[in-house]
């Protein structure tokens, strides 16, 4: 499951955390946790306590904090080209080349657990 959003100017794609794998040929350390928001109530306290890196509870909200600014901008640089592989393809490519229906299936389920 992939999807695209506008704010990344089609930079980046998002991707199911529980279907995907992403790696990288190198660690990167995390350098912030975004959309606290999507955490459960107790997993969110929990992480507050345990994590040395800043938090964001509602990226919408704080998109003017530092670590929002400097993840926008990450996302938004054209790929390394040592992380391009051979006959690599963007996701917005293969959407203007292929009959591509994007289905959010879930989305207002997904919604309902995030706090007020």
């Amino acid at each position: 499951m992939c999807g695209v959003h506008p704010v990344y100017e089609g930079a980046s794609i998002s991707v199911n955390a529980d279907s995907c794998v992403v790696s990288v040929p190198e660690y990167i350390p995390s350098q912030a946790l975004l959309f606290g928001c999507d955490f459960p109530p107790e997993k969110y306290k929990t992480l507050l306590t345990t994590r040395d890196v800043p938090k964001l509870y509602s990226v919408y909200d704080e998109a003017d904090r530092e670590e929002m600014i400097a993840f926008l901008n990450a996302v938004r640089d054209p790929l390394a080209e040592n992380y391009k592989a051979e006959g690599y393809v963007t996701f917005e490519q293969l959407c203007s080349e292929k009959d591509i229906n994007l289905d959010n299936s879930f989305f207002d389920q997904s919604r309902q657990g995030k706090l007020s």
